[in-house]
């Protein structure tokens, strides 16, 4: 399980299986997920052998009364997760069932409106990339600081060699074959730009090289040329891509 790290949402183990004792965040560790996506590396990490009361705070864009919940993550079999939640207070209690499904790679739920299950991902082999916000945890700051990006995530179906060692017309079939392959989620990422701060502009790093190989076996390339549109507004993605 992962949070929406575009939110900013953390979570906390309160190392406790009485969901009625814990009331507030007195004594909350809190955890983000890894922006690889690694499963290894989430912030929940393994809760089915205990069922310990998690603290989850969705973000302070959320109102004050519905910032945090906490929750049990009751059971997950080959169907469906079962998750028992409440506000800290124990208002607003519910059982929250997410299916599981052949068809996607994730299920998306929300604890807006007492809790939905959200039906917002294409079928797996329907899609490649994902353009999205998203946090990043800069480890060379002390301490670590996490910050949203805007970036690229891929289809964990598919995975991604960067090169920045040939050109984009360089890159045929057989050079291809020999790179190393990564399905981490975050492998193109944020930084095919920069931002200039002379020119206060974002710019882009065209002989950054990524070469898709995706769920069918197909090679494909593509760098990125642009962050704007033509009437030089930024947060519009161009790229060139070909199938090899």
């Amino acid at each position: 399980m992962w949070l929406n790290g575009g939110n900013f949402a953390l979570i906390a183990n309160m190392n406790t299986q009485d969901f009625d004792a814990v009331q507030d965040t007195t004594g909350a560790s809190w955890h983000w997920d890894e922006a690889s996506w690694n499963p290894d590396s989430t912030a929940i990490g393994d809760w089915r052998d205990v069922r310990l009361v998690y603290v989850l705070d969705r973000g302070n864009s959320k109102p004050a009364a519905e910032r945090y919940k906490k929750i049990i993550f009751q059971s997950g079999d080959e169907t469906k997760y079962e998750i028992q939640f409440s506000n800290l207070d124990g208002s607003e209690q519910g059982i929250l069932y997410v299916p599981k499904s052949n068809l996607s790679s994730y299920a998306y739920f929300t604890f807006d409106d007492g809790g939905s299950v959200l039906n917002i991902e294409p079928a797996k082999q329907q899609w490649d990339m994902l353009f999205t916000r998203y946090r990043y945890i800069f480890y060379d700051e002390d301490p670590a600081l996490p910050y949203l990006v805007t970036g690229v995530l891929i289809n964990p179906e598919i995975s991604v060699a960067v090169d920045s060692s040939m050109t984009f017309t360089e890159i045929d079939y057989q050079k291809v074959t020999s790179l190393i392959y990564s399905n981490n989620r975050d492998v193109i990422g944020w930084n095919w730009k920069h931002f200039d701060f002379s020119s206060q502009l974002y710019m882009v790093h065209q002989n950054v090289n990524y070469i898709l190989r995706d769920m069918e076996g197909v090679y494909w390339k593509l760098h990125f040329i642009d962050f704007y549109n033509e009437a030089g507004e930024k947060g519009y993605p161009q790229f060139e891509f070909q199938r090899l």
